[in-house]
C-alpha cells in the first residue's frame, strides 16, 4: 500500500494536492483539514482537536486523536469538579446541545511553569518570551460534547508530533511506500516553518522555529522500526538530513519536480 503523508511545512506549498488525490491513501495533520479532505487526519493537541470536531468534519472522515477518550453519560457533578482547577476563562467547552457523551482534555498552566523553568535551567540562552508563548499554548481544561464520529484514540505512539505520528500510523496500517510531504524540520534560529501560522489554535507568525531533535529521534525510531517500508522524503529542506542519508538506507529523497515525474 503506498500512501502520501502531508506534513504542514510551508515547502508543500509548491504541490499540487488535488493532482494525485484518490491514487494515493492520504494522512494529513491538524489544519490540513481547512483545505483537504484527507483519508486520516491527525491531531495531538487538544485546541486544535476541538476545532477539527466542532467543524463537523469528524463526522464523515476517519481522524485519529490523542488522549481521546469519551466519557459516557457525563453528570453535571464530574464537570464541576474538573472545572474547580482552572480559571473560566481557562475552560473550553463546547456546547452540548443534545449530547450527553464528553471528552475531557487539560493542559495545567503550572504545568507549563515548570517546563518553561526547566528549559531555561538547561539552556539560560533561550528566548523567554518565545519560550513562554509555547509552553503556554493551548493550557486549560478542554470538555469537547461528542456524537456520532469517525474519530479514533491513538494507542501508540504517544506525546509525539502529529506529523511523525501520522507517518507511524500509516506503518501500522500495512504502508509499503510512504511519500512524505512538507516536512520540513526547523530550526530554532529561523522563523516558524508552517503553513498555518498566525491562524487559530497555531502560534504567532512572529515565533521562532523549534529544535528539531525531537522529529530526529521520532523519525528515527520511524525508519528504524519498519525497515522494509520504503520512505520517500519529498523536498527535505533541513541540514540535519545528511545524517538520515548515511544511517537509513530505506529512506530516498525527492525533489516535487521528481515526484512529478516518477508517479505520473
Amino acid at each position: 500500500m503506498e500512501v502520501m503523508v502531508y506534513g504542514n511545512g510551508e515547502s508543500r506549498n509548491k504541490f499540487d494536492k488535488l493532482r494525485f488525490m484518490g491514487n494515493y491513501t492520504t494522512w494529513g495533520c491538524n489544519a490540513i483539514y481547512r483545505d483537504l479532505n484527507v483519508d486520516n487526519l491527525v491531531s495531538v493537541d487538544y485546541a486544535m482537536q476541538q476545532e477539527i470536531y466542532e467543524s463537523g468534519y469528524v463526522r464523515d472522515n476517519v481522524c485519529y486523536f490523542t488522549d481521546w477518550s469519551v466519557i459516557p453519560n457525563a453528570d453535571d457533578m464530574l464537570l464541576k469538579t474538573m472545572k474547580m482547577d482552572f480559571e473560566p476563562h481557562m475552560i473550553h467547552e463546547t456546547l452540548q446541545i443534545d449530547r450527553t457523551d464528553c471528552v475531557i482534555q487539560g493542559k495545567d498552566p503550572k504545568t507549563a511553569e515548570r517546563n518553561i523553568a526547566e528549559a531555561l535551567d538547561f539552556n539560560p540562552d533561550l528566548d523567554y518570551n518565545d519560550l513562554k508563548l509555547k509552553a503556554e499554548k493551548d493550557t486549560g481544561l478542554y470538555i469537547t460534547w461528542v456524537g456520532k464520529d469517525k474519530v479514533k484514540n491513538v494507542e501508540y505512539p504517544r506525546e509525539w508530533c502529529a506529523g511523525t505520528t501520522a507517518i507511524h500510523l500509516a506503518c501500522q496500517q500495512g504502508a509499503t511506500k510512504v511519500y512524505m510531504l512538507g516536512f520540513d524540520l526547523s530550526s530554532y534560529d529561523s522563523p516558524l516553518n508552517n503553513i498555518y501560522k498566525g491562524s487559530n489554535n497555531y502560534l504567532p507568525e512572529y515565533a521562532k522555529g523549534f529544535n528539531p531533535v525531537n522529529w530526529n529521534l521520532q523519525l528515527g525510531a520511524i525508519f528504524g522500526e519498519f525497515k522494509d517500508v520504503e520512505f520517500i522524503w519529498v523536498n527535505p529542506v533541513h541540514t540535519s538530513l545528511d545524517g538520515v542519508r548515511a544511517k537509513f538506507k530505506n529512506v530516498n529523497f525527492l525533489t516535487y519536480e521528481q515526484l512529478y515525474d516518477s508517479i505520473r
